[in-house]
């Protein structure tokens, strides 16, 4: 099983404070999602546990979005990493993608660290969707009806185009 991750946050850099984790656990040769969730993540909680801050821009680029919390409850930081991890055993997870890892896992490594929990990975997991996105000849990406700016939304849809970017190169043509 493999899982591709994605984080809201309100800072670029890798201590930005973040509030939303989703992620989709699929199965790559059946090219079947399995399951997606999201944690909304207090942030306040982020901030006091790790002392990372949201940065001027970054808010003021989010107040420019249409970005709709659907008024759920949010959860404090430890324990949505604690579930998290609980589902990434769950699922036996062998690969995890992000857009790139060089931001969502080590920030998420970065607050697992600040919560004392270990993280349910090894770097040598680590597998990076932008890589195979540049790597794909097409020049856009297939619409997938998504929300944006939605962690679990933007881990399925990134999901849905890795399945189509692994499709066309079992189809490419070799000399």
């Amino acid at each position: 099983m493999h899982a591709m991750i994605d984080l809201e946050t309100l800072n670029v850099g890798v201590s930005a404070p973040l509030f939303e984790i989703g992620v989709c656990f699929f199965d790559v040769p059946g090219r079947e999602i399995v399951s997606s969730l999201q944690w909304d993540v207090d942030l306040l909680d982020v901030i006091l546990t790790t002392g990372f801050m949201p940065s001027k821009d970054t808010v003021q680029w989010w107040q420019k979005q249409d970005y709709n919390s659907r008024c759920r409850p949010w959860v404090p930081l430890a324990l949505a990493l604690s579930e998290l991890s609980d589902q990434m055993r769950k699922h036996k997870v062998e690969k995890v993608w992000a857009n790139s890892p060089s931001f969502d896992c080590v920030l998420l490594q970065r607050h697992y660290e600040a919560c004392n929990i270990p993280v349910p990975w090894r770097y040598s997991q680590e597998l990076d969707f932008r890589t195979m996105c540049w790597m794909d000849k097409r020049t856009h990406k297939p619409e997938t009806n998504h929300v944006s700016h939605n962690a679990r939304e933007d881990a399925v849809a990134q999901t849905k185009i890795l399945f189509l970017i692994m499709d066309g190169m079992n189809n490419v043509e070799t000399d």
